[in-house]
This record gives structure tokens, sequence and C-alpha cells, in this order.
């Protein structure tokens, strides 16, 4: 792509800068020279370009071509910091200049390589608008600001460029990316193919089109377009074996999906991406290889040798009373997302004598949640855009305390910052559920059911142990009461056993055992409503999973994920929830409890697997823990053989998640607050 655009650049060149405007005419020889400067940078030699550029700004410093010319050459010798003074002072010669677009495309271009992606905004805007049909202004506008998080801003500016030209595949395959930051693979599909169509045959499109392509559940055609990737391009090998391994983590098959990361890191052993979502997968699959451990000492090792050397911070003196505690939450996923559900609420109890809050929010898809979430933060940083040691410094001069890391191994993590040590005490919570593996993460939050003490020693971080429960689920508000209802079976004759999990977690073990409660509770029938059953493929997929298990397909209810306020109201179809091992329910769990039913949890050993556990033994629901799968079926049929149990227990549950640690926030919030002093004194 970029040897595209040095190909259009190089064309366009000596045509735009004829049309700037210097202070005076340039004599004939001088002309001369520029011509062969120009000729040169045509053949690429661009040392010796320079040297001509130079001779002739040595008698005629205000040439406006020559500037723009020299100021091309240092760029394509990545001598930005050069190229920048040369190209400011055309532009600033050229002020006024309605033709001084390309003047400041290129300074843009300089910007962005350079990481001033604000810079870089800021000059392709005035290229675009000074120059409303220039494509290239328009695409590149969009590129930095969807790079900068700003995507509503981004897809406004591509609006205008398929206006302008809706022949323009960089458009479509821009409109592409965009679909796929707004989680909508079916319009990302089409972009992709469309860009396809319109001649843009390079491996990015090929790469982004299987990926999606994945998430619909067309292994094949990804395949083959990854495939077409790496024929253009045999970087895009590890790419390849990555999306592959997130394929197959969808639907449950982890053994393959650690195959398919551990290929990718042997071709790329640098792509952090690809360790986490190796490290995240053993999370919930410990059998290796390789083991946990290994896979985060591994992944310790590479940030050790990735991260500047910058030093301990500053530790500012701290006494209780004297001033409040400087917290820095960091997390990708300050939306609707279960992180957001269940730190919203305990923020609105913190005291802010004691605690002053900062937020360093790495998404760009705020939405509705966000902005519940933002008024609760003293601060709040945007970070998307931001390099690691820009985030690292930022926090660095906000004299932050404790730093709190709110995603690990998934999604939008940052963890590269945590390496680089910007805060005198770090620590991991909330979004994850193992050990970082980051040598510089000093805790990480915890219970006693989800870490024994006997567990410690799986993590790199000391555990730190909360009062109660490492988790406090928000208590969910809806524009209508929706009340606890009966239970189904009473109405209906028979139970409803349900799953409303996503499809990674029903792996074919979970499959198998739910199989067995179905054969032993005749009539019972099983409610699944599971995200993605919309699309054909995945829908297919997942019930010929279940008929290789011998469910009967006659006795499943199978359908899409819905909005929250119906899917909360669902709950009313389903006696008894069966949850998912090793990777059990955490929202889904919490909320279930909410709304009157109980869960059946298989208690296992590892921190996420023991989440269920924790969360039904802030209720007092110890007996609905299995310690085995036999014992796990053995409680399914208990309790579907006692409906007036059922109707008993579901009609006080509410009430008991009310009273439980598990959704008293301001009890959290206060325990949340004495761990971070007690952490922060200790740590001096």
């Amino acid at each position: 792509m970029l040897d595209r655009l040095r190909t259009a650049l190089l064309k366009r060149l000596d045509k735009a800068t004829t049309r700037l405007a210097s202070l005076e005419q340039a004599p004939a020889d001088q002309g001369n020279l520029r011509a062969r400067g120009n000729a040169l940078v045509q053949e690429g030699k661009y040392p010796e370009a320079e040297q001509i550029y130079r001779e002739v700004l040595s008698t005629r410093p205000n040439d406006v071509k020559t500037l723009v010319n020299l100021g091309f050459a240092l760029k394509e010798q990545d001598r930005l910091i050069e190229a920048r003074v040369y190209l400011k002072r055309a532009i600033a010669l050229s002020t006024g200049d309605p033709q001084a677009y390309e003047t400041h495309y290129l300074f843009g271009l300089v910007a962005e390589k350079q990481g001033h992606l604000e810079e870089a905004r800021t000059s392709f805007g005035t290229a675009f608008e000074l120059k409303p049909d220039f494509e290239l202004a328009c695409r590149d506008l969009c590129r930095v600001l969807f790079w900068m998080g700003k995507i509503n801003a981004a897809q406004a500016v591509l609006e205008k460029g398929l206006r302008l030209n809706p022949e323009y595949a960089d458009f479509h395959f821009y409109q592409g990316n965009l679909h796929v930051e707004n989680q909508n693979s079916e319009l990302a599909a089409k972009s992709y193919a469309r860009a396809l169509a319109l001649g843009a045959v390079y491996a990015e499109v090929y790469s982004g089109l299987g990926a999606v392509q994945y998430q619909l559940g067309d292994e094949s055609a990804a395949v083959v377009n990854f495939q077409h990737a790496q024929g253009i391009d045999s970087s895009f090998g590890a790419e390849a074996h990555y999306q592959a391994g997130c394929f197959c983590l969808r639907r449950g098959d982890y053994v393959n999906a650690i195959a398919s990361f551990e290929t990718a890191l042997a071709l790329r052993p640098d792509l952090l991406k690809v360790h986490s979502s190796l490290i995240f997968c053993l999370s919930f699959n410990p059998s290796g290889p390789p083991s946990y451990r290994e896979a985060v000492q591994r992944y310790g090792s590479l940030l050790k040798g990735m991260s500047k050397a910058v030093g301990r911070p500053t530790r500012q003196p701290y006494e209780r009373g004297n001033r409040p505690l400087k917290i820095g939450f960091m997390s990708g996923e300050l939306k609707k997302h279960p992180v957001g559900f269940f730190l919203e609420g305990i923020l609105q109890h913190i005291d802010r004598n004691r605690i002053h809050l900062i937020a360093y929010s790495n998404t760009s898809n705020e939405d509705q949640t966000t902005e519940r979430l933002r008024p609760q933060f003293a601060q709040w940083h945007e970070i998307k855009s931001l390099k690691d040691d820009a985030v690292a410094q930022l926090i660095r001069n906000d004299k932050v305390d404790i730093l709190v890391d709110l995603g690990g191994h998934t999604g939008d993590n940052r963890l590269p910052v945590f390496a680089m040590r910007p805060a005198p005490v770090q620590v991991t919570w909330l979004g994850f559920f193992a050990s970082t593996g980051v040598a510089e993460m000093d805790y990480i939050l915890a219970d006693r059911i989800s870490v024994p003490e006997h567990h410690t020693e799986y993590f790199s971080e000391k555990v730190a142990y909360l009062r109660d429960t490492r988790l406090c689920m928000t208590p969910p508000v809806t524009h209508q009461p929706i009340p606890v209802s009966l239970p189904p079976a009473q109405r209906n004759g028979y139970i409803t056993f349900g799953s409303f999990q996503a499809r990674t977690k029903i792996n074919d073990r979970v499959l198998a055992v739910w199989s067995q409660v179905l054969a032993a509770v005749p009539g019972s029938i099983l409610r699944l409503q599971v995200q993605q059953m919309n699309i054909p493929a995945l829908r297919d997929e997942l019930l010929h999973r279940m008929s290789l298990a011998s469910i009967d397909l006659a006795r499943v209810s199978l359908t899409a994920g819905l909005h929250w306020e119906e899917y909360l109201a669902d709950y009313k179809n389903v006696d008894i929830l069966l949850d998912t091992f090793p990777y059990p329910g955490g929202t889904t769990t919490a909320e279930a409890l909410w709304m009157g039913v109980p869960t059946v949890t298989l208690l296992g050993n590892t921190m996420l697997s023991r989440q269920g556990a924790s969360m039904l033994s802030c209720l007092g629901l110890d007996d609905w823990i299995a310690q085995t799968e036999h014992e796990y079926v053995a409680k399914a049929i208990q309790f579907a053989n006692d409906v007036p149990g059922l109707a008993l227990l579901r009609a006080e549950l509410r009430d008991r998640a009310i009273r439980s640690p598990l959704f008293n926030t301001r009890r959290f919030a206060t325990n949340l607050q004495d761990c971070f002093e007690s952490l922060f004194q200790s740590s001096q």
C-alpha cells in the first residue's frame, strides 16, 4: 500500500509544486537544477536529490517548490524531523494560497509517521478543505481519525469520500475497517469484497475479508482469502494462524485454538495480541502444552525486552486524611461491557475525599454506559491513539499512586504500559481472571474462594484479598420494572434448563454433561440464548455439535441474543441455569440471580473456573456448587425434581441478592478503598 502511495506522490509532486507561489521567480538554471533533483527522486536517489535541492535553496531560500521537494526527499529517507522543518517553511510561505493543499498533505504524512496524529488530522483536513475532490487526503484523514478512536468522525469523512467517488476501492476498504470496529461482520465482508472487485487486491484487504469470514463462520472462504494475502505478502502467515485460532476459540475448540496461536508465534514471536489470546485461552483451559505459567513467563520476558527502562516513579507522601489517593483505572471496556456493568455502581459510592479517580480509556466505541461512567472520574483521558510510552508519561505526569488494570489479557489491553512502571503501585482486577505475567504488576485482587491460599503460587503478582468478594454487580436499572416471575415449570408442567452464555464457552465437554442432564429429566427442554445465532453457519455448527453430543434437538430452543431488557425478561422462561465450564458465567450468573433464577455451577481449579462458585456463595447458595461433573448432573436432577423448592427460592432470591455482598455496591466500595490504602501504605 505504501509503495502505491509513494508512486502517486511522485507523479504529482512536480506538477503540484509548480502551482505553489514563491516570493520571486527562480532563474532558469535553478529551474533546471530542480528538474534534475526531481528526476533523481523519480529514480529513488533521494540523497543525490537532496544535495541538488539544498544547492538551489542556498541562493533561493524561500523557493517554495524546492522546499516541498526537499521535504519529500528527506521524508523518503526517514529523516522526519528535518522534513518537518522544510515543509513548515513551505506552508508558512504559502499562507492563503488555495493551491498549497499537497504541501499540507505531505506534512500530514510526516506527522502521522512520527505518531503526531492530531497534527496529521489537521493537515489532512486542511488539504481536503483546500481541495474538496482530493481523494488521498479524504482517505488518509479517515484513517487517522480511525486510529485516534474517533469512529463517528471517520465515518462522516468517509461518507463524503464515497459521494465524491463511489468507485474508489480504498474507500470501501476503509469502510470495511469501520464496520469491523462497529462489530458488523456482514457489512464489513461486503465492503472488503467491493474493494477487491474495484481493484484493491492487496494483502490487507484479503486479510480483513478473511478475518470477518471467520467471524461469520465461513471457515473455507476465510482460509482461501488468507492464502491470497500470504501470496502477496508472506508476513500475513502469522495473522492467518492468529485468526484461525480466534475462530477455534469462539467455537470452544480450545486444543486447536492453542495450536494455531503457537504456530502464529513461531512465525512472529513479537505479536503481543497473539500472546494475549493464547494466555486468555489457557486461563480456562490449563492443559498444555504450553502450561499457563510457561505462556505468561514468555510474555513477561518479551515485554521486559521491549519496554523502555524508565526507572521507578517518584512516590508522593501519603497519610490518610491529608490528601486523597490518586487511583488510575485503565481499560478498553469503559462502555456496555461486563467491566462497565460491574464498575458503575461501585464508583457511585467511592469517597472522593479518600480517592481521586482518573480514567485511562482505551476504547473508540463510547456509548451510554461510557457517558454514565465519565462523571464518576475526576479526570478522563482517551488513550486509544497514544503510544505506550506516551501513556506511561501521561500517568507519571498525573502522579498516579496506584494504577489499576481492568483488562488483563482481554480485548484492548495496554499491559505494555504497566511494564514501563508508570505508577509506584500497580494492580490488576476485575476484567481478567488469572496472572498477567507482567513483572511490574504488583498485585492481583481476589477473594478466598476464587483464589485459595494454596493457589497463590500460580500468580506472578501478590494476591491481595478483598473482603467478601472480588466482584460486585451493579443492580440492573430498566425503563420499566421487570419483576421476578413464578417458575415456568408450574405453568408448563416440565423443567426448562437454560444457558445465556457466549458461544465460546459452550464446549463439547459442556454439551456432553448437558446431554446427561436432559436424558435424566424426562420432558425437560434446554433454552439457549446465544449471540450470533442469526448467522446460519454459526447456528448450524452449534446444532451439529449438540447432535453429536446426543442432545435431542427437538428439546432445544435456540435463539440469538436479545436486547438487554428483553434478555432480562426472558429469564421468566427458565427454571434452572446450567453453567458452562471451565469458563463459567459472570454477568449472566449475577443477572440471573437478580431475576430469581439459580445456576448449577462446577467448581474448577483456576481463578476463572471458580468464579461461579464465588458468586453463588455470596448469596448462600453453596448447595448449587458441584465439585465434579457427576455431582453437577446429580444436582441438576435434584433441583429439577423439586419445583416447590424452586418456587420458594425464586420468590426470595432478589431480596437475598440485594442484601448480599454480590450486589451491595456501597459495602464493596468501602472494601475496595480500604484495600487500596492498605496496599499503598504497605508498599512504602
